[in-house]
């Protein structure tokens, strides 16, 4: 069995820079209050591309090998657009589209994942950032000014219960170069 309770919670992602998340906090101070929810963290910030689930050491282990043979293309997102799923409850900012270079990667992560057993999610990839949980607002949100996010590597990272939420912890880091 690749997964189990005992397991870590990881999910590959796109961390942001220093640029990128001044743009994202700047953005959370920009939106209506919150009638209702909480906002993510600006170190919590990030755009996942696949989650996993729980998974143990061996597995992580078999990840990080095939993470490194991953070839990619450095990318732009351009972030241009705000949304509130009022079901799930989650204020998120995205692109229009998804870049070529972002669809790929997903995918092959997507390959990744079944190749050791892992099942990859079953919904149509969205990509974004959440910037609220739980969330409820006020008043409608407005237009956004647009921001290109330039990203050349991508992480694993792994969900960490803290005293006042959940943290992130990055478990490894490669470069996208072709």
């Amino acid at each position: 069995m690749t997964t189990g309770s005992d397991g870590k919670r990881l999910f590959f992602a796109l961390s942001p820079d220093d640029e990128c998340r001044r743009y994202l906090e700047a953005l959370q101070r920009q939106l209506p209050p919150l009638k209702k929810g909480r906002w993510v963290r600006p170190k919590n910030l990030h755009l996942t591309l696949a989650f996993l689930g729980n998974v143990t050491e061996p597995v992580i282990a078999r990840l990080a090998i095939l993470a490194e043979n991953l070839r990619g293309h450095p990318m732009e997102i351009h972030l241009a657009r705000c949304g509130l799923w009022r079901r799930q409850q989650i204020l998120w900012v995205g692109p229009l589209s998804c870049p070529p270079p972002l669809t790929q990667l997903v995918d092959q992560l997507q390959q990744l994942q079944v190749s050791i057993g892992l099942v990859p999610e079953d919904r149509v990839y969205m990509p974004h950032v959440t910037l609220a949980r739980r969330a409820q607002l006020e008043s409608p949100l407005p237009e956004i000014t647009p921001f290109c996010w330039r990203s050349d590597r991508f992480s694993l990272m792994q969900s960490v219960a803290e005293s006042d939420g959940v943290g992130y912890s990055v478990i490894g880091e490669w470069r996208l170069s072709h």
